[in-house]
């Protein structure tokens, strides 16, 4: 599927702690991250202006992992291609 500006939105929660965190990917500015803990993956992002961290879509891999592709082009069109 093509990016074509399409507006997604996704619930952000708090991000709580349940286990090891691991990284599976970042965007180039960092801004998203797509993690796994205990079980799940879900995409990771600190809060504006905060040192707290949100998550979004906890689940499958299939879900998260699209997720993490459609935040991290939108986010390229903002940071630019460099990040």
């Amino acid at each position: 599927m093509a990016w074509r500006g399409y507006a997604v939105t996704y619930r952000w929660r708090p991000y709580v702690a349940r286990g090891l965190l691991r990284v599976v990917e970042a965007s180039r500015c960092e801004r998203y991250v797509l993690c796994y803990e205990e079980g799940e993956f879900f995409v990771l992002r600190r809060a504006a202006g905060t040192a707290v961290c949100e998550e979004a879509v906890r689940g499958g891999f299939a879900a998260a992992s699209s997720a993490w592709v459609w935040l991290t082009r939108a986010c390229c069109l903002i940071c630019g291609p460099g990040g």
